[in-house]
């Protein structure tokens, strides 16, 4: 009898650790952008605590990122100044004792539209464009605005990521179109190196979309920081594509399951597809969708080992949202 509960106070305490080592796959801990600011969602309840509130209707978000290690956090903001006029900005905040403290802007541009956050050189990646569908760049820049740097000029910056870097193997991801008129042009996966000053500019898909509508096939993507694999996909196809940080193994996974549902117009999704997929986690891709009935964000995850695709209700309208842990920001030498 006492072996038997020694053997299930060690099963116990392993059970124990482990789910303190990783956050919930179904419900992980958000920071999330609402329609109205920014929120934290808890790890396995999702209760949301608001942190940050938008002291202007007119005012919107376009993207948000974290450095888990800081504890910060920075979101792009278009600030309304008067009628048609904007301030595009790059705000940063540190998240202490349940709340926003330090907020600051960092960096002000023609329309400061994405960003993403290096955490192992402590950098900030940011895209610039004159119309969100215009020709645009990528700038780097310390985490406080300082020392702006151009990295690269793109064509057409396209979708509503547009852009996304994997740190640990030093690559940009990015969306740009085919030709400069979005008419006759289709959407191309495209990446860079982060360390070659916009060097070694390589193609990764430039066959999904090629034979489809411009404004029926939209690429979304996502870059699995724990594994270094990219994910991705169109809208109106069931296939869902990865290769890893080397370019190679690559893989496809079928969910016509949900490819019929979006077909028979069940789900309508919520403002652009590239929402669909938004951040990839150990294999696992969350996205969104938005319910015809009461037009509220459902978060789902595409697992991509089983080709299963699960239904996450969240309770409110959500834009973007990164998984606030400190799993998916490896360093590098864990990789």
């Amino acid at each position: 009898m006492r072996n038997t509960c020694f053997y299930v106070a060690i099963v116990f305490t392993i059970l124990k650790n482990s789910y303190s080592r990783r956050p919930f796959r179904d419900r992980p801990p958000l920071l999330a952008m609402t329609e109205n600011g920014i929120s934290f969602f808890d790890r396995g309840t999702w209760r949301e605590r608001v942190l940050y509130t938008q002291n202007h209707t007119y005012n919107h978000f376009k993207s948000i990122d974290i450095h888990y290690k800081k504890k910060m956090a920075f979101w792009t903001e278009s600030v309304w100044l008067k009628s048609g006029i904007y301030s595009h900005e790059i705000r940063s905040a540190k998240l202490l004792n349940g709340g926003f403290s330090e907020i600051r802007t960092v960096s002000t541009g023609d329309w400061a539209a994405r960003l993403a956050v290096d955490w192992i050189s402590d950098k900030l990646y940011f895209s610039d464009l004159i119309g969100e569908l215009f020709t645009g760049d990528i700038y780097v820049t310390n985490l406080d605005g300082t020392d702006k740097k151009h990295l690269l000029h793109v064509n057409m910056l396209h979708g509503d990521n547009q852009f996304q870097i994997d740190p640990v193997n030093r690559w940009i991801y990015f969306v740009s179109l085919s030709a400069k008129s979005p008419l006759h042009s289709y959407d191309i996966l495209e990446r860079v190196h982060m360390d070659m000053n916009g060097t070694n500019r390589q193609i990764i898909d430039a066959e999904t979309c090629l034979d489809k509508n411009q404004y029926n096939c939209e690429l979304a993507f996502a870059v699995d920081h724990t594994t270094g694999r990219v994910y991705w996909m169109d809208f109106f196809s069931s296939l869902v594509h990865s290769m890893d940080a080397n370019g190679e193994n690559r893989q496809t996974y079928n969910f016509s399951k949900y490819e019929r549902a979006i077909r028979s117009n069940k789900y309508k999704m919520h403002y652009t597809i590239n929402k669909w997929i938004e951040i990839a986690y150990k294999g696992n891709l969350y996205g969104m969708k938005k319910l015809r009935k009461d037009k509220k964000n459902k978060i789902f995850r595409l697992n991509t080992r089983n080709n299963k695709i699960m239904s996450l209700p969240l309770g409110v309208p959500v834009q973007h949202f990164r998984i606030f842990h400190s799993s998916t920001q490896p360093n590098n030498n864990m990789k």
